[in-house]
Order: C-alpha cells, then sequence, then structure tokens
C-alpha cells in the first residue's frame, strides 16, 4: 500500500477539498483559515513531490 504521507495527490486532493469548504462558507474568518489550510497543504504537496524526485527540499 502507498504511503499518502508522501503522495503529491493526496495533499492535492485535501488542497482541493478544502478549498471546496471554504468556497461553501459564509464566515469570512472560516473561509480565510480554510484557505491557509489549504495552501498548506499545496506546500505539502510540494515537498512530496520533490521526495519523490529526489529534489532536495526547498523553503
Amino acid at each position: 500500500m502507498k504511503d499518502p504521507i508522501r503522495d503529491p495527490n493526496h495533499w492535492r486532493e485535501r488542497a482541493d477539498q478544502t478549498r471546496a469548504k471554504a468556497d461553501r462558507s459564509f464566515d469570512v474568518r472560516t473561509k480565510l483559515r480554510l484557505l491557509k489550510i489549504a495552501s498548506e497543504y499545496d506546500r505539502l504537496a510540494e515537498r512530496a513531490q520533490q521526495w519523490q524526485t529526489g529534489d532536495e527540499l526547498k523553503e
């Protein structure tokens, strides 16, 4: 079984799901928090992609 933590698609899906929740939110603070979380999932996807390709992690 593939490790989802090291799978960039796992994190991209989480980011997409979180953005969808943000789009449905009526509360501005909640929407902003969800968008920040989605952004962090995008960063995790980038890191997972770098790990798979053997690139060094870049900050």
